[in-house]
């Protein structure tokens, strides 16, 4: 048994807690934060402030490059704004930790970058790519490696956080963007809109603190967990199963309704917040270290093709599996009473593009297996005994 969910909330419950007091602040916090050469943009969400930022840029043909895997969110918000044929896909490497190519077209408006498995993409040819189409680079760095640096490159004008559940830094909600203050139009667009935006009451900013509470329990609480799986054991019923359906229904944020003014209360936990992220990143940095050293190069490199002795700062425990596997792996570490849940948070484009088979076949064996965030040293080596048995099948 593994007293560890395929996720983590990186804050303390004292923490947690404070988010509710945080509803009855009466000052008022600013959206626009000034800072060295950019400026930092706060909103009630990472993808609505993506969403905006793809209204700002919205025309008939807009023309994107972008990386085939994106959040669930940046892809549907892509597609909203852009013709499926102007969407060029990049290739990646067989880890998808790296560029390979960049598509060969005569026109590029937007460059969009999306990082993966908690550090930054190695890109080569950008710049060249940019001199050629003088076009605007934006990255989703939510995934992304360490945040002292406000963009993984100097290449990038834009650059997105998200300050959720389980992001760095987290604030139980909210989001924020990094602009170069060259894109000083864009700025005031992205200002305007939230202001114009129906502000998120303190009543909706309460329910949805409300409803973390369990959320909470089932990814940090190792009692909890403990009894859980028991309870489950008891009538028989599946962990992942389980751990599936509860992400399904309760996936930490607005799928559709994320359109808003974020609250004050919301603004006060994300201006509280903002640079108490060093603890996150070092707890995944030591607890990343000791997993990754407790197995062989071989296991490394079958359930981990990204990893390059790059700390991954995620509470995603990502592993790579054959598809034709999946269920067998499954079924096999549900009888360990280890929590395992298919890849719920990257998706690829629907229309066809090259090398879209390849890309689909990685994104469709992503697993998330137990969160090191929340393990024990034993739990550890039990976790990297259990993924080598099952490669020696």
């Amino acid at each position: 048994m593994i007293c560890a969910a395929p996720d983590y909330l990186p804050i303390f419950f004292v923490n947690f807690i404070s988010h509710f007091f945080n509803l009855f602040t009466f000052n008022k916090y600013p959206i626009k934060l000034f800072r060295n050469e950019y400026i930092r943009i706060i909103g009630y969400s990472c993808r609505s402030l993506f969403h905006i930022c793809m209204e700002y840029f919205k025309k008939d043909d807009l023309v994107v490059v972008t990386t085939p895997l994106h959040h669930t969110s940046f892809r549907n918000i892509i597609t909203l704004f852009v013709k499926p044929e102007n969407i060029h896909i990049i290739e990646m490497n067989d880890g998808y930790n790296e560029i390979v190519k960049l598509p060969d077209i005569e026109r590029c408006d937007l460059v969009i970058i999306t990082h993966l498995f908690g550090m930054d993409l190695e890109m080569p040819y950008m710049e060249e790519f940019k001199e050629k189409h003088k076009c605007v680079f934006i990255e989703d760095r939510v995934q992304g490696g360490e945040i002292h640096k406000e963009f993984s490159e100097d290449i990038f004008d834009i650059s997105f956080y998200s300050c959720g559940m389980d992001k760095r830094p987290i604030a139980l909600g909210g989001g924020f963007v990094n602009i170069k203050d060259s894109n000083m139009e864009l700025i005031n667009f992205m200002e305007k809109s939230i202001k114009d935006y129906k502000p998120e009451s303190v009543y909706e900013r309460f329910l949805f603190l409300l409803k973390k509470i369990p959320t909470y329990l089932l990814y940090n609480s190792r009692w909890f967990i403990y009894f859980l799986i028991k309870l489950l054991n008891m009538f028989n019923y599946s962990l992942t199963k389980f751990a599936q359906k509860y992400r399904e229904k309760n996936p930490g944020f607005d799928h559709n309704n994320y359109l808003k003014q974020p609250s004050n209360a919301l603004l006060k936990s994300v201006h509280c917040n903002l640079d108490k992220y060093r603890y996150i990143e070092f707890l995944y940095e030591i607890n990343g270290y000791k997993f990754m050293h407790k197995m062989n190069s071989n296991v490394k490199k079958t359930y981990f093709p990204w990893y390059k002795n790059i700390n991954l700062l995620t509470p995603y425990n990502t592993v790579f599996m054959d598809v034709n596997k999946i269920n067998e792996f499954m079924d096999y570490m549900d009888g360990l009473n280890i929590c395992v849940v298919k890849n719920p948070t990257y998706k690829i484009f629907d229309h066809i593009y090259d090398n879209k088979i390849k890309d689909e076949t990685f994104n469709n064996s992503l697993l998330y297996i137990p969160s090191l965030g929340n393990m024990t040293d034993c739990e550890m080596i039990f976790l990297v005994e259990c993924l080598g048995n099952f490669m020696k099948q």
